[in-house]
């Protein structure tokens, strides 16, 4: 199903942590509510590292958050993803995206697709993107 060298390294990437050396709680992945109890287990520390976007750091334990972690900014500390070599990542970075960023989508059966597309790339556009940080602190999925 899958050809592309990148993605199938993925699938590896997770197999490793997930079956071979069971590093990750796979169970808690395959359940409904699994991220939410992974941010609990990691708010309560249960967890020692987890592996999300950074959003998670500013938005989801921030001490006003939906799972607050009151010291904060004392006892969590974050970290770009490395990439799987020095310089392999994207413009030779030595780190890599863990999510992307922000996913939108187009309804295949949208009267106006070209007007949606539209929006769509002004909404991620740099200068969009870099004047939503001015109200939203975040890693810039541009940079």
């Amino acid at each position: 199903i899958v050809s592309s060298a990148n993605i199938l390294g993925v699938l590896d990437f997770y197999k490793t942590v997930y079956r071979d050396e069971q590093l990750g709680e796979a169970r808690t992945q395959r359940l409904v509510s699994g991220r939410n109890r992974s941010f609990t287990d990691f708010q309560r520390g249960k967890s020692a590292i987890l592996i999300e976007s950074n959003w998670f750091y500013y938005t989801a334990i921030d001490p006003q958050g939906d799972f607050p972690i009151a010291d904060r900014d004392a006892v969590v500390g974050w970290a770009k993803m490395p990439a799987r070599a020095p310089g392999g990542g994207v413009r030779a970075q030595d780190f890599v995206s863990v999510s992307g960023g922000n996913s939108f989508v187009l309804n295949p059966h949208s009267k106006h697709p070209r007007e949606a597309w539209s929006l769509l790339a002004f909404m991620n556009s740099a200068p969009a993107l870099r004047n939503y940080q001015e109200y939203n602190e975040h890693l810039c999925v541009r940079d």
